[in-house]
């Protein structure tokens, strides 16, 4: 397959794509710059409509952080506020640059889970390459996120400018919300919203993409439950530590 019919079958054909990848874990990267293109208009389209500018996010990360500790502004001492003001300014400059921090850290996120698999598939009786885990994870994830961000683009120009506030937005991770969690509030219920934002559409499409092409880039094909656990463990791992830290910042 070519880069393009990868992408259409990552969607329609998961299964074909992947034993595609099998043959030949070329291309990875494709997906990837496809989804930071997409979401970085995403997110320029929302600047522009909603006027989420870094400045704005920016000091809605620091207001969501000091309500978590049941703070606000007001509270801070003098040296707490010089620390505030840092924070502040280094995350601008991460809104500035935002593009450029997403693909960082897609790229790296990318090649920690796929390492991940490559270390956990030998203990499934599971024979593959770092590339093919590499592949797998990087059509996995891209494919499910593009098609998000790209709705959000659409909704983007359907919500009112005024309908959309930015500490509603960053704590919902954008417009779509797709979890059990959009209906409830981060603030009243901080453990319970934590727990139910892992269980969104687009990050269980990610594990359902992720255990198909595991089982099937393997030499042998491993069983889609052993796939399973390899996938769907470290995510519930991760889960269960965001609901901890959650629990400890909301007392």
């Amino acid at each position: 397959m070519n880069p393009i019919s990868r992408l259409v079958n990552a969607v329609f054909s998961p299964g074909e794509m992947f034993t595609d990848v099998r043959r030949s874990p070329r291309d990875w990267i494709v997906p990837i710059l496809l989804f930071v293109i997409v979401a970085s208009v995403a997110g320029y389209v929302a600047q522009w409509r909603f006027n989420l500018t870094p400045e704005v996010m920016a000091a809605a990360v620091v207001d969501v952080g000091l309500e978590q500790q049941g703070k606000t502004r007001k509270d801070l001492t003098e040296q707490e506020k010089q620390g505030v003001e840092i924070q502040e300014g280094v995350t601008r400059f991460m809104y500035k640059v935002a593009p450029v921090t997403a693909g960082v850290l897609i790229l790296v996120s990318i090649f920690v889970i796929g390492s991940l698999y490559r270390v956990l598939a030998p203990l499934f009786q599971g024979r593959t390459t770092y590339f093919r885990c590499i592949s797998v994870v990087a059509y996995a994830y891209s494919i499910p996120q593009t098609i998000k961000w790209f709705l959000q683009i659409v909704l983007s120009f359907v919500k009112s400018p005024d309908s959309v506030d930015p500490v509603g937005y960053l704590q919902g991770g954008g417009l779509v919300q797709a979890s059990p969690a959009a209906f409830l509030s981060a603030k009243t219920n901080p453990v319970l919203f934590s727990m139910l934002s892992w269980f969104d559409v687009f990050s269980i499409w990610f594990l359902v993409l992720a255990v198909i092409g595991l089982s099937t880039v393997c030499v042998k094909k491993m069983k889609p439950g052993s796939a399973a656990v390899i996938v769907v463990g470290p995510y519930v791992l991760m889960m269960l530590l965001s609901v901890v830290l959650a629990a400890m910042f909301s007392k």
